[in-house]
């Protein structure tokens, strides 16, 4: 059996349940930080956000929980959780906001056409993003050219990543429990969709008893 240790348990319940400010409540928002930072070239006003939160409680006089002593200072406690110092995080994140500032706006299909058709050279790496996938520098490209005002709340650090920036601009799309309702039905073998099928009219034979009927 697994041991959990007091780290683990102060992670186990909401952070809205916890006091701000608290030993628990500390450890809980400097985990999301170690989490954004995975993510921070397209997350670096979370992680501002989190970092800015932390200080404001001195966290690192808090935590950790289950240590004779605290961190001490912030340069240990992001060396010791994150795994960079203050001055590494710094740069990474002006580095982050520096690419959302100069972001060039994506060319058109057209556009993109014109430089990487058959015939013609290739088109330069920025073309080719535009037609993959919600990476940050895609999703950012296509804000500035598309989304100027957009670009300009991103710019103000209004919003958290630059995907919830890209899903304002209805560049991105949020997938509904439908959509992920069929795709796990794709993947799914011919014994689980017969168990979901079960599971679904058991569910359905009990509204109808209970007089709920179909809507």
């Amino acid at each position: 059996m697994a041991h959990i240790t007091d780290r683990d348990r102060l992670l186990s319940s909401p952070l809205a349940l916890k006091e701000e400010g608290s030993p628990a409540w500390c450890w809980q928002v400097l985990e999301g930080l170690r989490w954004a930072y995975t993510r921070l070239d397209s997350d670096w006003a979370y992680v501002e956000e989190l970092r800015g939160r932390l200080a404001a409680h001195r966290a690192w006089e808090k935590v950790p929980p289950d240590a004779p002593t605290p961190f001490g200072d912030e340069d240990t406690m992001l060396r010791e959780v994150v795994g960079v110092d203050s001055a590494t995080l710094n740069a990474r994140v002006i580095s982050a906001q520096e690419r959302a500032e100069n972001a060039k706006p994506a060319l058109t299909h057209e556009e993109a056409g014109t430089l990487g058709g058959r015939g013609n050279r290739k088109a330069p790496n920025h073309v080719s993003s535009f037609t993959h996938g919600n990476n940050a520098d895609y999703l950012t490209a296509r804000i500035a050219r598309d989304h100027p005002d957009i670009l300009a709340r991103m710019r103000a650090g209004e919003f958290p990543s630059v995907r919830q920036a890209g899903i304002a601009a209805g560049i991105v799309k949020r997938a509904t429990p439908l959509d992920t309702l069929l795709k796990t039905w794709g993947k799914a073998t011919e014994e689980e969709r017969a168990a979901f099928l079960r599971t679904i009219a058991a569910q359905l034979a009990t509204g109808l008893a209970e007089g709920e009927g179909p809507t």
